[in-house]
């Protein structure tokens, strides 16, 4: 993800969700409660064992994806375990990661009263939409 020059959102969606948001070559990590509101996102990356399950059709269906995400999504499964791996076997990847580390701005969900707000805003699946194929 932060080799490519598009726009992209890794969402690791369980009882919280961690986010990380690749834009103009930096990269914004987050954890908060689970939900996404992604805008202007050209790929949407979901890892861990939500992701995995995750129907995604269902998901666009219910309002947990925007509809503009349709084709964008792609769902990476354990990324955690897989990406532990990989490190550990491989000392280019394990270079890597410091510049990783380095392209990386934490950004603080929790206090910001906008981001509760639209939280809260969106929290509720779009009327009259029902829940059939989950």
């Amino acid at each position: 993800m932060c080799q490519s020059p598009e726009t992209a959102l890794l969402c690791d969606l369980g009882t919280n969700g961690e986010l990380a948001l690749w834009s103009g070559g930096r990269l914004y990590v987050a954890s908060t409660a689970a939900g996404l509101s992604p805008g202007a996102v050209e790929a949407v990356y979901l890892a861990g064992g939500f992701g995995r399950c995750l129907n995604v059709s269902a998901a666009r269906k219910t309002g947990l994806l925007p509809e503009s995400l349709t084709g964008q999504v792609q769902v990476l499964g354990n990324a955690a375990l897989a990406g532990a791996a990989r490190i550990l076997l491989n000392q280019e990847d394990r270079a890597g990661l410091d510049s990783i580390a380095r392209l990386s701005t934490h950004v603080s969900l929790g206090g910001d009263p906008r981001f509760n707000e639209r939280y809260v805003e969106n929290m509720l699946f779009p009327e009259g939409e029902s829940g059939a194929g989950l």
